[in-house]
């Protein structure tokens, strides 16, 4: 039996107008970069042992902001070679954004 944990954290950085998103499985890491939040390229990282042919894909999507909170959508998809192996929608999220703080959301876990 193999038990893999996954967690997304995504941190909103009001004054860079942008985001924070750091990707961890079984506690190690593999992805910690900020990045736009407005127009977010997807984030992929190589899957272990097959990482000439084989990549995890975390993409934002439907991203919106407004004085008052921070929404989106969420999906993983895996890719080897060219075509797209799987797609996993994860949900979508609405932050509160508070003017004189950063906010932190976890999305999967």
């Amino acid at each position: 039996k193999v038990h893999i944990s996954v967690c997304i954290l995504l941190k909103y950085l009001r004054k860079e107008y942008g985001g924070e998103m750091k990707v961890t499985v079984n506690n190690f890491v593999i992805f910690d970069e900020k990045l736009s939040l407005l127009n977010p390229p997807p984030v992929c990282v190589d899957i272990p042992y097959l990482e000439r042919i084989a990549k995890a894909c975390i993409y934002l999507y439907d991203m919106s902001l407004d004085k008052s909170h921070l929404s989106g959508c969420a999906k993983v998809a895996g890719k080897i070679e060219f075509a797209k192996v799987f797609e996993f929608k994860i949900g979508c999220f609405n932050i509160p954004v508070y003017v004189h703080e950063d906010v932190r959301v976890t999305l999967v876990t």
